[in-house]
């Protein structure tokens, strides 16, 4: 306990420590993953996922095991930090992070983590932050290597529970290998986070809002904002106001503290994105700002895909229904309420959904 206390106070995690815990804790709970019983490994898989597809499970609870010996259990896992990410967003995810991995050792398990093959060295180097931090050798271990590999982990006779989090085709892989083999699993797959804009939203504010979420990290995180329903009467003033700040925003590396829009994670993704963008164009949504073919000086060969708005995307259109996790924003037009929030509530993905009002009455009601 005193390490794990010490962690969170090298992480500047004290002032969220008490919320994310019970947060955590509640769910894994809930999901049925922190269960009292014997000793297992626990697998985590999130080989698709932006670094931020992070960790959701702990290890199976071992009653009265606060304590930090090596060979308890363990949780595996693979996570992604993809290169358009900036430092301060690495530094808000790995809050959640460490808490999870730190939850899952403080109740007696080890943690074996797989990183994104084309990725790995955040995780490398949070590693060395634990080791730093006090961690005995072997509590918490970093195993890059190929799905093929990560094949054989879903398979060990140690491994008691599994949590993924990317795409749904890889994720149903997962959870039937890992069911067949008598794993525990959490697959966490495909989203489409949706913002409901009513008219009295504050346009300026609520621009800067969805600018962040959408955006930010190029787009790549489960959390990001891919989807607006806006009420048709200010639907013009936030596209133009979107458009502007997106105009305004420097793109280039992460690691330049002037860039506000970094690259993709891989050339292949760069153009699993623009591949999207065309199939958008093709169903007659209207494409505001295009993304496509962005150079930047000094790094011509870049995997960079600039900020891209479609706007009148309408339900039958897939642009609007699947995850193309990359920065590629589409607004929906509806007249009120209740159509927004019928239109949010027809697509059939998670995680997430926001309103921006200033009337109370549509904010519980939402």
């Amino acid at each position: 306990l005193e390490i794990f206390v010490n962690l969170f106070i090298t992480g500047q995690l004290l002032n969220s420590l008490a919320s994310l815990f019970a947060t955590f804790f509640l769910a894994n709970i809930f999901f049925g993953l922190f269960t009292k019983g014997g000793r297992g490994y626990c697998l985590l898989l999130c080989p698709v996922g932006t670094y931020n597809s992070l960790f959701h499970l702990l290890g199976r609870f071992v009653p009265g095991a606060f304590n930090m010996q090596v060979r308890k259990a363990a949780c595996v896992g693979c996570t992604k930090c993809e290169h358009g990410c900036s430092m301060r967003a690495i530094t808000m995810v790995e809050r959640k992070a460490q808490i999870n991995r730190s939850l899952c050792i403080v109740c007696g398990n080890t943690f074996v983590l797989k990183p994104a093959s084309t990725t790995p060295m955040t995780c490398l180097k949070f590693a060395e932050l634990y080791k730093e931090a006090g961690f005995p050798d072997g509590v918490l271990n970093i195993v890059p290597c190929s799905r093929n590999e990560a094949e054989l982990l879903m398979s060990h006779p140690d491994i008691k529970g599994i949590s993924f989090v990317g795409s749904t085709s890889v994720g149903l892989h997962v959870y039937q290998t890992a069911a067949a083999n008598g794993k525990r699993v959490q697959a966490l797959c495909e989203a489409k986070n949706h913002a409901l804009v009513l008219r009295d939203a504050p346009i300026t504010r609520t621009a800067a809002g969805i600018m962040n979420s959408a955006f930010g990290c190029a787009g790549e995180r489960c959390m990001a904002l891919p989807a607006v329903v806006v009420e048709d009467c200010i639907a013009d003033q936030l596209v133009a106001e979107l458009v502007r700040l997106c105009k305004a925003q420097p793109i280039g590396p992460a690691y330049d503290k002037k860039t506000k829009l970094g690259p993709v994670g891989s050339a292949s993704h760069m153009k699993f994105v623009t591949d999207w963008i065309d199939k958008g164009v093709e169903e007659g949504a209207q494409l505001v700002l295009d993304g496509r073919n962005v150079k930047v000086p000094g790094y011509e060969n870049g995997c960079y895909v600039g900020h891209t708005i479609f706007d009148h995307v309408t339900p039958e259109m897939t642009i609007g229904q699947r995850e193309v996790f990359g920065p590629v924003l589409c607004i929906k037009r509806v007249k009120d309420f209740e159509e927004g929030l019928a239109l949010m509530n027809a697509n059939p993905f998670a995680n997430g959904s926001v309103i921006f009002t200033q009337n109370g009455y549509y904010a519980r009601e939402f």
